[in-house]
């Protein structure tokens, strides 16, 4: 059930780094606990998802969910505290070097209960949280990820690995619609750029923009042919297939003609098609932004919004594009509690602090409020500089849908590029 995942992780694991800016190199030693209880049933799942998709069931909730109350959310942290005391340490796995300072912050706040944070990959996290929970084995309490895929929430939340943990006074504040697979806590995108000392205006509008021929050979651009951040996007895309073909008729003035060799009826494939054969240049995300930010004419390059923060760190110079007619699937940087933990009280407070508490104040959440980054909660306001996300034209995550056709979109990106 988990072999997408896993083997991902295992070839993430050759190429991503176990360390950065003073997190644990090291994840705790492995020792036997309990293993996972059974799952019980819950209530019908309510959200609308693109025709596509097939749904899947409702997360479980089990026994051991049910005991520690991490359905319940009417705890305050007050509480929280005095029976995380008991429990006198909590593990984070987390994939940003940025949990070194959450955990600094979480022990100032919470003397006698010590967070231990580990900056890992994605991909070692899903390993190593998969063989721990294989062998009856539990160390981590809390994990930071994203899922942009949909392989945690369909291979560790579907199957009882991860649970959800919803504060009652916390999602109060956060739109329903974020919060119908995860519990999230920040959102982050993958964003068209430009050089903003070049433009006065956003060079382009539409993703078709780039298929005209003065764009030939000014835009980087990889054809997808494995999992990643960029495919994922693209892979949701596809379900709005109808919506880009309208925006076509709008950039050219005629219906659109599905030109790629293989037939497919799909207006993202065929745009996707039509990128590679524009002479997209080529670079990794780094190299590309750096390079636009250094060229002296114009070129577009697509990156994580969280680049945003190289333009004081590098003297970069980007610009969000707000594209049309949708940018894709916020990247949103979600929580879960693991099965089974064993210090749930300490992993419902460590939530609760890298939420930013009840009243959006706590410091666990300051290190997420950077530029390119958006909170998810309506009383967290948004870096200074940035465009809201109403602007940057976004589409619901759809984790279910993303599972089940990424690997269609990969058959195709293998296809182009031979």
């Amino acid at each position: 059930m988990a072999k997408k995942l896993l083997a991902l992780a295992l070839a993430l694991m050759m190429v991503l780094s176990l360390m950065a800016c003073g997190a644990q190199t090291e994840a705790p030693a492995e020792t036997p606990d309990q293993t996972a209880g059974a799952p019980a049933d819950t209530t019908e799942k309510t959200n609308d998802v693109p025709e596509t998709t097939e749904t899947l069931p409702p997360p479980p909730v089990n026994d051991w969910a049910t005991e520690h109350k991490i359905n319940d959310g009417t705890e305050t942290a007050e509480e929280l505290y005095e029976l995380a005391k008991a429990e006198g340490t909590v593990v984070l796995y987390s994939i940003s070097s940025r949990c070194t300072k959450v955990a600094d912050s979480f022990n100032a706040q919470y003397p006698g209960v010590v967070c231990e944070p580990y900056d890992l990959g994605s991909g070692e996290i899903a390993e190593k949280v998969m063989r721990e929970h294989e062998s009856g084995i539990q160390n981590c309490d809390v994990v930071h990820c994203k899922d942009m895929d949909g392989s945690y929430y369909t291979e560790f939340v579907q199957e009882g690995i991860f649970h959800i943990y919803y504060p009652a006074d916390i999602v109060e504040h956060i739109d329903p619609s974020l919060r119908q697979y995860v519990m999230p806590m920040y959102i982050e995108l993958q964003n068209w750029f430009y050089n903003y000392e070049l433009c006065d205006e956003q060079p382009i509008n539409s993703w078709w923009d780039l298929t005209k021929p003065e764009w030939a050979g000014k835009f980087y651009f990889s054809v997808p042919t494995s999992t990643g951040d960029v495919t994922a996007s693209l892979t949701a895309l596809t379900a709005y297939s109808a919506d880009f073909a309208a925006n076509y008729e709008e950039v050219f003035g005629e219906p659109i003609e599905y030109t790629n060799p293989w037939g497919e009826e799909n207006a993202v494939y065929e745009l996707i098609w039509r990128l590679s054969q524009n002479q997209p240049l080529e670079a990794g995300t780094d190299a590309a932004l750096e390079g636009l930010s250094l060229a002296e004419e114009v070129l577009i390059a697509m990156g994580p919004s969280s680049k945003l923060r190289n333009n004081a760190s590098k003297d970069w110079k980007l610009k969000e594009i707000k594209i049309e007619p949708y940018v894709g699937i916020p990247a949103t940087n979600v929580l879960y509690i693991v099965d089974n933990c064993p210090h749930p009280n300490a992993a419902k407070l460590l939530v609760r602090w890298m939420m930013g508490e009840a009243d959006g104040t706590g410091e666990g959440n300051k290190p997420w409020q950077t530029l390119g980054g958006w909170s998810v909660r309506d009383d967290i306001a948004d870096t200074e500089g940035m465009a809201t996300l109403d602007e940057m034209n976004i589409i619901p995550e759809d984790p279910v849908y993303v599972y089940e056709h990424v690997s269609d979109l990969i058959d195709f990106g293998l296809e182009i590029t031979g």
